[in-house]
């Protein structure tokens, strides 16, 4: 399973990190997923490994593509070895635009975990 964490609420042209959490029920070999943000209020400025594929002493791919202008920032992690338990998937820092109120979503999209 994956998940979102984020602050409750982010300052006009100020800086949010959002955590992508995986929790593996068994084991996970590649991870393909996409999540979806409103263009206009956020740029990404950018993407880490999290934690959990730092530590896992697994040989691997990790990629992902910004999509700015759609909205759009899709992952794609190809392991030679397992990914077990729970932790930090990656970590994405994004810039608030400014003048900018109100609510905004980010979502998860098209999520694929696969075991070997």
């Amino acid at each position: 399973m994956i998940s979102l964490q984020a602050p409750p609420s982010v300052q006009s042209g100020g800086e949010v990190q959002l955590v992508v959490k995986l929790q593996a029920e068994g084991e996970v070999r590649n991870a393909v997923f996409g999540i979806a943000y409103d263009p206009a209020r956020f740029k990404v400025v950018s993407v880490e490994e999290g934690a959990m594929l730092k530590q896992a002493g697994v040989e691997s791919s990790f990629k992902y593509q910004v999509q700015d202008f759609e909205g759009r920032l899709n992952f794609n992690f190809a392991g030679k070895g397992d990914l077990r338990g729970a932790g930090e998937f990656a970590r994405v820092t994004f810039r608030s635009a400014d003048g900018q109120q109100g609510n905004s979503m980010m979502r998860l999209e098209a999520v694929s975990l696969t075991d070997p």
